[in-house]
Protein backbone atom coordinates (compact mmCIF):
# COMPACT_ATOMS: atom_id res chain seq x y z
CA UNK A 1 0.00 0.00 0.00
CA UNK A 2 1.23 3.59 -0.66
CA UNK A 3 2.26 5.90 1.68
CA UNK A 4 1.36 8.99 -0.84
CA UNK A 5 -1.73 10.28 -1.16
CA UNK A 6 -3.52 11.13 -4.86
CA UNK A 7 -2.47 14.66 -4.76
CA UNK A 8 0.92 13.42 -4.06
CA UNK A 9 0.69 11.36 -7.48
CA UNK A 10 -0.51 14.07 -9.25
CA UNK A 11 2.13 16.70 -8.19
CA UNK A 12 4.83 14.12 -9.13
CA UNK A 13 3.27 13.04 -12.46
CA UNK A 14 2.82 17.15 -12.90
CA UNK A 15 7.06 16.95 -12.60
CA UNK A 16 7.64 14.37 -14.21
CA UNK A 17 5.82 15.82 -17.28
CA UNK A 18 7.56 18.95 -17.63
CA UNK A 19 4.24 20.76 -16.97
CA UNK A 20 5.95 23.63 -16.07
CA UNK A 21 2.48 25.99 -16.08
CA UNK A 22 0.66 23.68 -13.70
CA UNK A 23 3.36 23.26 -11.52
CA UNK A 24 4.10 27.05 -11.31
CA UNK A 25 0.77 27.45 -10.86
CA UNK A 26 0.77 24.90 -7.49
CA UNK A 27 4.03 26.58 -6.24
CA UNK A 28 2.74 30.00 -5.95
CA UNK A 29 -0.71 29.01 -4.43
CA UNK A 30 1.74 27.62 -1.43
CA UNK A 31 2.85 31.45 -1.76
CA UNK A 32 5.90 30.86 -3.13
CA UNK A 33 7.14 32.83 -6.24
CA UNK A 34 9.81 32.72 -8.95
CA UNK A 35 9.53 29.47 -9.35
CA UNK A 36 11.81 27.63 -12.18
CA UNK A 37 12.50 23.62 -12.20
CA UNK A 38 14.97 22.51 -15.53
CA UNK A 39 15.25 19.12 -16.16
CA UNK A 40 18.85 18.15 -16.86
CA UNK A 41 20.28 21.67 -16.53
CA UNK A 42 23.23 22.50 -18.21
CA UNK A 43 25.79 23.96 -15.96
CA UNK A 44 25.24 27.30 -17.34
CA UNK A 45 21.45 27.26 -16.21
CA UNK A 46 22.50 27.20 -13.05
CA UNK A 47 23.27 30.32 -11.37
CA UNK A 48 24.66 28.79 -7.80
CA UNK A 49 28.62 28.11 -9.63
CA UNK A 50 28.99 25.09 -6.86
CA UNK A 51 25.32 23.89 -7.80
CA UNK A 52 26.68 23.96 -11.48
CA UNK A 53 30.17 22.16 -10.42
CA UNK A 54 28.04 19.67 -8.53
CA UNK A 55 25.95 18.77 -11.79
CA UNK A 56 29.59 18.48 -13.59
CA UNK A 57 30.86 15.65 -11.23
CA UNK A 58 27.28 13.67 -11.65
CA UNK A 59 27.88 13.68 -15.22
CA UNK A 60 31.53 12.73 -14.60
CA UNK A 61 30.52 10.08 -12.67
CA UNK A 62 27.55 8.80 -15.11
CA UNK A 63 29.78 8.54 -17.82
CA UNK A 64 28.15 6.75 -20.57
CA UNK A 65 25.81 4.95 -17.51
CA UNK A 66 22.18 6.17 -17.31
CA UNK A 67 23.32 6.30 -13.79
CA UNK A 68 25.79 6.95 -11.47
CA UNK A 69 26.44 4.20 -8.80
CA UNK A 70 26.11 5.32 -5.68
CA UNK A 71 29.29 3.96 -4.39
CA UNK A 72 31.34 6.29 -6.87
CA UNK A 73 29.89 9.32 -4.64
CA UNK A 74 32.22 10.82 -2.38
CA UNK A 75 31.04 14.08 -0.60
CA UNK A 76 34.36 15.44 -0.28
CA UNK A 77 34.23 16.13 -4.00
CA UNK A 78 31.38 18.40 -3.11
CA UNK A 79 33.56 20.14 -0.58
CA UNK A 80 32.05 23.52 -1.20
CA UNK A 81 28.73 22.52 -0.32
CA UNK A 82 29.15 20.29 2.91
CA UNK A 83 26.59 21.28 5.12
CA UNK A 84 24.45 21.69 1.96
CA UNK A 85 23.35 18.31 1.48
CA UNK A 86 20.81 16.22 1.70
CA UNK A 87 21.36 12.48 1.25
CA UNK A 88 17.52 10.67 0.48
CA UNK A 89 17.01 7.01 0.01
CA UNK A 90 14.46 3.67 -0.51
CA UNK A 91 14.32 2.15 2.48
CA UNK A 92 13.31 -1.66 2.27
CA UNK A 93 10.35 -2.19 0.90
CA UNK A 94 8.26 1.00 2.14
CA UNK A 95 7.62 4.02 -1.04
CA UNK A 96 8.60 6.25 1.30
CA UNK A 97 11.78 7.75 0.88
CA UNK A 98 14.12 8.76 4.29
CA UNK A 99 16.84 11.46 4.87
CA UNK A 100 19.34 9.28 5.56
CA UNK A 101 21.90 12.63 5.96
CA UNK A 102 20.56 16.33 6.63
CA UNK A 103 22.79 18.70 6.23
CA UNK A 104 24.15 20.80 9.20
CA UNK A 105 23.73 24.47 7.40
CA UNK A 106 20.24 23.48 5.99
CA UNK A 107 19.23 22.18 9.73
CA UNK A 108 20.23 25.11 11.01
CA UNK A 109 18.02 27.33 8.63
CA UNK A 110 15.05 25.20 9.29
CA UNK A 111 15.41 24.71 12.72
CA UNK A 112 15.45 20.83 12.78
CA UNK A 113 17.60 17.98 11.55
CA UNK A 114 15.63 15.34 9.75
CA UNK A 115 18.29 12.80 9.65
CA UNK A 116 16.60 9.25 9.93
CA UNK A 117 13.08 11.17 9.18
CA UNK A 118 10.50 10.04 6.19
CA UNK A 119 9.89 12.71 3.84
CA UNK A 120 6.31 11.78 4.69
CA UNK A 121 6.95 13.21 8.28
CA UNK A 122 6.39 16.74 6.51
CA UNK A 123 4.36 16.49 2.90
CA UNK A 124 2.62 20.03 2.90
CA UNK A 125 2.97 23.16 1.79
CA UNK A 126 6.52 23.71 -0.40
CA UNK A 127 7.29 20.37 1.18
CA UNK A 128 5.10 18.29 -0.40
CA UNK A 129 5.90 19.74 -3.81
CA UNK A 130 9.58 18.65 -3.31
CA UNK A 131 8.91 14.86 -1.81
CA UNK A 132 7.27 15.30 -5.41
CA UNK A 133 10.19 16.59 -7.11
CA UNK A 134 12.46 13.98 -5.24
CA UNK A 135 10.12 11.08 -6.77
CA UNK A 136 9.66 12.42 -10.20
CA UNK A 137 13.78 12.75 -10.32
CA UNK A 138 14.16 9.11 -9.07
CA UNK A 139 11.58 8.15 -11.57
CA UNK A 140 12.48 9.93 -14.39
CA UNK A 141 16.53 9.22 -12.92
CA UNK A 142 17.77 11.99 -14.36
CA UNK A 143 19.05 15.42 -12.64
CA UNK A 144 16.17 18.27 -11.56
CA UNK A 145 17.34 21.84 -10.45
CA UNK A 146 15.07 24.14 -9.13
CA UNK A 147 14.49 27.63 -7.51
CA UNK A 148 11.79 29.29 -5.68
CA UNK A 149 11.40 32.05 -3.60
CA UNK A 150 9.79 31.03 -0.21
CA UNK A 151 6.65 32.80 1.32
CA UNK A 152 7.03 36.30 2.89
CA UNK A 153 7.82 35.45 6.88
CA UNK A 154 9.84 32.17 5.55
CA UNK A 155 13.07 31.28 7.64
CA UNK A 156 14.77 31.37 4.16
CA UNK A 157 14.84 34.59 1.33
CA UNK A 158 15.22 32.07 -1.48
CA UNK A 159 16.20 28.40 -2.54
CA UNK A 160 18.17 26.76 -5.06
CA UNK A 161 18.02 22.82 -5.42
CA UNK A 162 19.92 20.32 -7.37
CA UNK A 163 18.54 16.83 -6.90
CA UNK A 164 20.80 14.26 -8.52
CA UNK A 165 19.65 10.34 -8.55
CA UNK A 166 22.02 7.71 -8.17
CA UNK A 167 21.75 3.21 -8.65
CA UNK A 168 22.48 1.56 -5.62
CA UNK A 169 22.17 -2.38 -6.65
CA UNK A 170 20.57 -2.04 -10.26
CA UNK A 171 19.22 0.30 -12.90
CA UNK A 172 16.38 1.89 -10.77
CA UNK A 173 17.50 5.39 -9.17
CA UNK A 174 17.54 4.74 -4.82
CA UNK A 175 19.72 6.91 -3.77
CA UNK A 176 19.50 11.23 -4.15
CA UNK A 177 22.25 13.49 -3.39
CA UNK A 178 20.69 16.91 -3.10
CA UNK A 179 22.58 19.84 -2.67
CA UNK A 180 20.04 22.60 -1.03
CA UNK A 181 21.22 26.00 -0.53
CA UNK A 182 18.88 28.52 0.86
CA UNK A 183 19.61 32.22 0.96
CA UNK A 184 19.00 33.77 4.67
CA UNK A 185 16.53 37.05 4.44
CA UNK A 186 18.63 38.87 7.15
CA UNK A 187 21.83 38.82 5.06
CA UNK A 188 20.79 40.34 1.61
CA UNK A 189 20.13 37.99 -1.88
CA UNK A 190 23.64 37.70 -2.44
CA UNK A 191 24.92 36.07 -0.01
CA UNK A 192 24.43 32.19 1.45
CA UNK A 193 24.14 30.92 4.58
CA UNK A 194 27.36 30.07 6.09
CA UNK A 195 28.39 28.43 9.49
CA UNK A 196 29.08 31.77 10.75
CA UNK A 197 25.54 33.43 9.93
Amino acid sequence: MSVWSEEDDRLSRLIVADDRQAIEQVIKESGSSEPNLIWNPLPHQIEEARLADASRLWHALKGDDDLPHYRSFEPEAMKPLLGYILVIEKVGESDDLYYRLYGSLVASRYGEDRTGQSLTARNAGMGQIFNAAYRASMQRKEPLFTRHTPPPGSKVKACQRLILPFCRHGEAAEVLVVANIAYAPDIGPDRLLRADS
